[in-house]
C-alpha cells in the first residue's frame, strides 16, 4: 500500500527517445505534424454520444517531448490522435489503457506508441480526409478506407471477449489461384503476428493492407467478380452459377451498389426468384459506413454460398447488399460521404438518399420473408459499478460486457404477433443456442443505452413499481437540466420523477422497437427481422479476422435455420400476410395501429462482464428492461384505406426543402411497394378526420436526422370531406399496410409527419391533410378511377 503522501500525485511521461523506437515512422508522423495531440481521458472513452467519461488533458503535442499529468487512482486511456476535420470523422489514432493502483502512486508510467507500422508497406495511412489534411503526403497513395483506430485498449480483453471462431477449411485451390494467393494460411497474417489465422482470403486481409486499411470499393467489385466467374465454372449449367452479381443502382455521387441473388437454380430476376417457392433471406451489409466486418464477413459468406460450404439453396434463396453506404464506407464516416446529418438506418420512411431508394426498391422486388442488417457495435464500452468490499463499504470497479454478438429482432407490436412469436420464441433461442455449441458463442440484447449505473447489486422489490418515462402535454419526453429523461410518476412515491440514472441498482434497458430503424421498417413488410452487431466499431483492425469470422458465423447460422425450417417459415410468414390482407378490407375496433407502448422494469438477469483489475469472466446481475414484455399504452383501430388531397404542397422548415402529397404517395409506391389508386376529382367522402390538439417543434435545427423534430397530438371526428382534385387511395388489403400505417398515422413516432414532411405549420384545431376510411370494401365502395 502506497503512503498517505504519495496519493497526492501520480506523474506519468510520453517516451522522449522517439528515434530510437522500433515504431519510428508512426511516431515521428505524430511529432512533427501539426494539429496531432495526445488525449488523457478517465477511463475508456465508449461509443458515439457517449459522455461517461472525462478529458483530463489534452495540450497539443507538437514540440514537447514530456508532459507530466496528476492522476488518482483508476482507469485511464492514453491517445494519440489527427485533429479531426470534421466533427463526426476521426481518421486515426493510436492508444491504450493502463490502470492504476495506490502502490502505483509516486512512480511514472512511459507512454510509447506499440502499433508497428501503420502498412506493411511502411509510411503509408491510407485514407481521402488523410490526404487532403498532409498535403505533403505521397501522391501513390491508396484510396482504401481507414478507420479510428490503430491499436485498442486492452489486448488482456479479447482472450475473454471472443470465441475463437471455427477454420472451415481450405478454399479450393482454383479459387486461390483465381485470387491470386498462393497460400490461404498465410494470407491472413499481419507483419506483426497480431491476428489469429482462420484462412480467410477476402480482400480485407491482403496482408499489404495493414493494419489500418479495409476492403475498397474497388476491391469488394473484383472479389466478387472473380467470385461469380469461379462459380459459373464450378456450378454453371448453361451459364448459370449459383450467383448472379449485378449493379442495383448508384449512390448520391455515382458510386455503384453491388447485390448477389443466390439460388441453386442460377436465377437472375426477382420473378424467377419468387416463382422458386422458397423463402427468400435479404442480407445486408455495412449500412454505416464506418463499421467493416459485416461487409467482410458478407462477402466470406458469399465464398461460401457458391464452394457449398453453406449447402442451403436447395432450401431457400438470399439476396446480398455486401455494402450499402458505400460512399460512407471510402471516407470511413457512419453516415453518407455527401451529407452530416443523415443516417441510412433511419431513413426507410423518407427515402431521402438514393442508397436508401435503391436498397428498398431491391426489397420490394423478392417481398422477403427473412431479413438480415449486418453492424457493429463500439468495442471500447465500459461500465463501472460499485462493489462491495469485505467492510461494507463500496468502490468502484470497471467492467466491460463480455459479449461476442449483439441481437435485436422483431418487436414492433405492429408486426404481426405470429411473426414475432417465431422470431424471439424460437429463431432466437434456437440460434444462439447452436452458436453457444459451436464453442462458446455470448450473445447480449440489443440496448438503447450504457446502462450500468454504478449503482450496484440490484434491489428487484425497489424497481418493481416503477414506470415509462415522463411526457407532457405536447407528448414530448420531460427532461432534467442535463437532458436526461425523467421517469413518470410511479406506485411508490419514493421514485416520483426519478431519473433513470437514480434507480437503485444497475439496469440494463433493452432498445425499444421504432419503426424508423432499418430492422424494424424492412420487418414491417411483414417478415422476420433480426439487426445483428458485432463488436468492432472504432478498434480498426483488432482482432479483424475473428470479428469478421464471428459476422459470417452468426448470420451463417440464422440462414441455416431458415434452410432447416423452411416450410415452418413459410408457413408463418405467409399466412401472417394472407390474415392481414384478408382483414384489411373489413373494418374491425379489434385491428389496432400500435401508436405506443411502455416498457416497464420486467426481471432481473445476470450478465457476462469482464472485471478490468484483474480481467476474470464474471457475472452481473442488473434489472433487464424487456421489450418482448412491453404493453401496449396508445393504439386506434385501423382504417381500411387511408386517403391523401392530390396536388398539396409542404415545405420543410430548416432546409427549405419542398414536398407534397403527389411526392409522398409516389414515393410509398416506389419503395415501400404500396399499391395506390386515385379517387375522381369532385368526389365526397365519409371519413375520419385528424384534428389537431397540440404541436411542438424542436429548437435545434438538425436534431432528428436532420429535421427538426415535430411533435403532434390529434384526435379524430367524423365528417364528410370534398376532395376537389381528388385524392391518393391507399386500402389496407395489401402486404404493405403495415408500412402504410407507420407513415401516416401523425401521432406515431417515426411516421412522416415526424420527419415534416407534411410541413409544421398545424396549429390546435387544424385539420390534417390525411383521412381514414373506416367502411368496408374501399375499393368497390369508393369512386376510383379505372
Amino acid at each position: 500500500m502506497a503512503n498517505e503522501e504519495s496519493k497526492e500525485k501520480m506523474e506519468f511521461k510520453t517516451s522522449a527517445d522517439f528515434e530510437t523506437s522500433a515504431d519510428y515512422v508512426l511516431v515521428k508522423l505524430i511529432k512533427n505534424v501539426k494539429g496531432v495531440k495526445i488525449d488523457v481521458f478517465d477511463v475508456l472513452p465508449q461509443g458515439r454520444g457517449s459522455v461517461s467519461y472525462e478529458h483530463l488533458i489534452y495540450p497539443f503535442y507538437e514540440d514537447n517531448d514530456r508532459a507530466v499529468y496528476q492522476l488518482q487512482p483508476g482507469g485511464y486511456t492514453w491517445k494519440y490522435a489527427q485533429r479531426r476535420t470534421y466533427d463526426h470523422i476521426n481518421m486515426y489514432n493510436v492508444q491504450d489503457a493502463f490502470f492504476l493502483t495506490e502502490d502505483d502512486l509516486g512512480q511514472e508510467i512511459e507512454i510509447v506508441a506499440d502499433a508497428g507500422q501503420v502498412k506493411a508497406t511502411g509510411f503509408e495511412i491510407a485514407g481521402l480526409q488523410v490526404k487532403s489534411n498532409f498535403p505533403d503526403y505521397p501522391a501513390t497513395i491508396s484510396d482504401n478506407p481507414t478507420d479510428t483506430a490503430i491499436n485498442v485498449p486492452l489486448k488482456q480483453v479479447s482472450e475473454v471477449y471472443f470465441h475463437d471462431p471455427r477454420d472451415f477449411g481450405p478454399v479450393d485451390p482454383d479459387l486461390l489461384a483465381m485470387l491470386g494467393i498462393e497460400d490461404q494460411y498465410s494470407w491472413g497474417n499481419d507483419p506483426w503476428g497480431r491476428w489469429a489465422n482462420h484462412g480467410l482470403v477476402t480482400p480485407g486481409f491482403n496482408p499489404e493492407l495493414g493494419m489500418h486499411e479495409f476492403t475498397s470499393n474497388e476491391a469488394l467489385f473484383d472479389f466478387l467478380t472473380i467470385l461469380d466467374e469461379y462459380d459459373n465454372q464450378k456450378n454453371g449449367n448453361d451459364g448459370r452459377g449459383f450467383m448472379h452479381f449485378y449493379t442495383a443502382g448508384q449512390s448520391e455521387i455515382g458510386t455503384d451498389i453491388y447485390f448477389a441473388l443466390f439460388t441453386k437454380e442460377g436465377v437472375t430476376t426477382p420473378e424467377e426468384a419468387v416463382a422458386l417457392g422458397r423463402p427468400i433471406i435479404f442480407y445486408q451489409c455495412q449500412v454505416h459506413g464506418n463499421e467493416y466486418s459485416p461487409s467482410e464477413g458478407g462477402l466470406e459468406n458469399a465464398l461460401r454460398l457458391v464452394t457449398k460450404d453453406l449447402d442451403v439453396l436447395d432450401k431457400v434463396t438470399i439476396l446480398m447488399c455486401p455494402r450499402v453506404n458505400v460512399d460512407g464506407a471510402r471516407a470511413a464516416t457512419r453516415i453518407p460521404a455527401n451529407s452530416y446529418d443523415k443516417d441510412f438506418n433511419r431513413d426507410n420512411f423518407t427515402f431521402d438518399n438514393a442508397e436508401s431508394r435503391v436498397v428498398h426498391g431491391e426489397f420490394i422486388k423478392f417481398h422477403p420473408h427473412f431479413f438480415l442488417d449486418a453492424h457493429e457495435f463500439s468495442g471500447n464500452g465500459q461500465y463501472t459499478i460499485q462493489m462491495e468490499q469485505e467492510n461494507g463499504e463500496t468502490r468502484p470497479v470497471q467492467h466491460m460486457f463480455a459479449y461476442d454478438f449483439e441481437l435485436s429482432s422483431g418487436k414492433n407490436f405492429n408486426i404481426p404477433q405470429e411473426v414475432r412469436d417465431l422470431t424471439n420464441n424460437v429463431i432466437v433461442p434456437e440460434v444462439v443456442q447452436t452458436l453457444s455449441e459451436l464453442g462458446g458463442y455470448r450473445m447480449i440484447e440489443y440496448t438503447e443505452q450504457n446502462s450500468i449505473t454504478g449503482a450496484g447489486p440490484v434491489d428487484p422489490e425497489a424497481l418493481k413499481d416503477l414506470k415509462e418515462y415522463q411526457k407532457d402535454e405536447l407528448g414530448e419526453y420531460v427532461l432534467d437540466s442535463k437532458g436526461e429523461k425523467i421517469l413518470q410518476e410511479s406506485t411508490n412515491p419514493s421514485y416520483d420523477n426519478m431519473k433513470l440514472s437514480e434507480i437503485p441498482g444497475d439496469y440494463f434497458r433493452e432498445l425499444m422497437p421504432n419503426s424508423r430503424h432499418s430492422y424494424d421498417a424492412h420487418g414491417l413488410q411483414i417478415a422476420v427481422n433480426f439487426l445483428v452487431e458485432i463488436r468492432g466499431l472504432g478498434i480498426g483492425k483488432e482482432n479483424w479476422d475473428r470479428r469478421v469470422k464471428t459476422h459470417a458465423d452468426v448470420c451463417a447460422e440464422m440462414i441455416k435455420w431458415a434452410a432447416t425450417n423452411d416450410q415452418l417459415l413459410l408457413d408463418i410468414v405467409n399466412g401472417a400476410r394472407e390474415k392481414a390482407i384478408a382483414s384489411g378490407a373489413t373494418y374491425n375496433d379489434d385491428d389496432k395501429v400500435v401508436l405506443e407502448v411502455t416498457q416497464d422494469y420486467s426481471e432481473v438477469r445476470d450478465f457476462s462482464a469482464i472485471n478490468l483489475e484483474d480481467f476474470s469472466l464474471t457475472t452481473l446481475p442488473v434489472a433487464f428492461w424487456n421489450t418482448q414484455k412491453a404493453t401496449i399504452s396508445k393504439s386506434r383501430p385501423e382504417p381500411t384505406a387511408y386517403l391523401l388531397p392530390k396536388g398539396m404542397d409542404f415545405t420543410i422548415p430548416y432546409n427549405g426543402f419542398k414536398t407534397s402529397t403527389d411526392k409522398i404517395a409516389q414515393d410509398m409506391m416506389k419503395y415501400d411497394g404500396a399499391e395506390v389508386f386515385e379517387l375522381q376529382p369532385g368526389t365526397t367522402v365519409e371519413v375520419e378526420q385528424y384534428k389537431v390538439l397540440s404541436r411542438a417543434l424542436a429548437e435545434k435545427p438538425i436534431s432528428f436526422e436532420g429535421y427538426p423534430r415535430f411533435y403532434i397530438t390529434v384526435e379524430t371526428q367524423e365528417a364528410q370531406q370534398l376532395f376537389e382534385k381528388g385524392a391518393y387511395v391507399f386500402p389496407m388489403d395489401q402486404l404493405a399496410k403495415v408500412l402504410i400505417k407507420v407513415s401516416l398515422e401523425p401521432d406515431l413516432d417515426g411516421s412522416l409527419f415526424m420527419f415534416n414532411k407534411f410541413g409544421t405549420d398545424w396549429q390546435p384545431g387544424d385539420i390534417l391533410p390525411i383521412y381514414r376510411y373506416v367502411s368496408d370494401n374501399p375499393r368497390d365502395n369508393l369512386d376510383l378511377k379505372p
